[in-house]
């Protein structure tokens, strides 16, 4: 398989360019373009090896995202954050996936966090949640079925799942033209709820992405930086005050309603009536549960042995926190 002409890593940094270093000596020589996309003030002057860079200087995160994805040629694409590592392995793997089964729209795998002062690994938060989207038996559902069980019982972001570019492109552009739903609250939702009207949503049994835990002041989650968080630029702004929950209305919802009445047959009012009751439902449940979580149908979830902890899984994770422990 030539990921050269398959897919693009495409890195967005803002600020934090001691993490570049990290990523550079990961990806340096891997066999496709590598995409640094840098909204910082100023520019980056460190080694890149070969990994292509562009200063865009300070931008709206979500029009850096499409700014970048714009800049990708090949038919599948990776967001990685500026502080993790998205593993060569799951790359390989999540390409051949998509490449070999057109109706999905998304491929990705286990998530773990890496602690820097302790130097530990363990997986992600609500590890059931990954149980359930490994055994999910997406060809039995209609597209109703499947967008629900990933929206409501089984929520998963995919911002950083490998996604086709046509998908990335299209999704982000939506989100620049209705800057009612750009604050950061509705992100991850929303750009899970297309995708899923896109296709289905594959998880594989591999250890994808390893993750900085947040346990350390500059790890991670950089969006909530006081100064990132609360910045307005061209009349988009993260607005962390805002919460989807408080917005499932015909305004909000109708702006993205269109990715199911373009694949299901139902009439565009119809899909915002059918999009407002699934988020009632899904912020209804994690009002009553505590957060997120797999609130579907039985599953035999204790049959899914979580990748990070197999022992082929070690040479993958090593790799990856040799190169992290650079940035700290």
């Amino acid at each position: 398989m030539n990921l050269n002409n398959l897919f693009t890593l495409v890195i967005p940094v803002r600020d934090r360019h001691f993490n570049l270093q990290s990523i550079i000596k990961y990806y340096d020589g891997r066999p496709y373009r590598k995409i640094i996309y840098d909204a910082s003030v100023n520019p980056y002057d460190g080694y890149l090896g070969d990994l292509e860079y562009f200063h865009a200087g300070p931008e709206f995160q979500h029009m850096s995202y499409l700014n970048v994805y714009k800049m990708v040629k090949t038919p599948y694409l990776l967001n990685c954050p500026d502080d993790d590592i998205m593993t060569q392995e799951s790359i390989d793997q999540c390409v051949n996936f998509l490449e070999n089964n057109p109706d999905y729209s998304v491929c990705d795998g286990e998530v773990v966090e890496w602690t820097p002062n302790t130097n530990s690994v363990f997986p992600a938060p609500k590890p059931d949640v990954f149980r359930a989207r490994v055994l999910c038996d997406w060809d039995s559902m209609d597209i109703l079925d499947r967008i629900r069980f990933a929206v409501v019982c089984c929520s998963r972001g995919c911002m950083h799942s490998v996604v086709r570019t046509k998908d990335a492109v299209d999704i982000m552009q939506n989100f620049i033209n209705n800057p009612c739903i750009c604050p950061l609250n509705f992100l991850d939702r929303v750009y899970l709820f297309a995708s899923a009207c896109r296709g289905k949503i594959k998880t594989l049994p591999v250890v994808q992405h390893v993750r900085t835990s947040n346990q350390r002041p500059d790890a991670d989650r950089n969006m909530f930086n006081p100064d990132i968080a609360k910045e307005e630029i061209d009349g988009y702004g993260l607005k962390l005050d805002v919460l989807m929950q408080n917005k499932i209305d015909q305004e909000h919802c109708s702006t993205f309603a269109h990715y199911l009445s373009e694949q299901a047959e139902m009439t565009d009012i119809d899909a915002v009536e059918w999009v407002i009751e699934l988020y009632k439902d899904h912020f209804a449940l994690r009002s009553r549960h505590g957060g997120g979580g797999y609130y579907g149908p039985p599953l035999p979830l204790n049959t899914v042995e979580m990748p990070c902890s197999k022992d082929e899984s070690s040479k993958i994770v090593s790799e990856a926190i040799a190169c992290m422990q650079m940035g700290v």
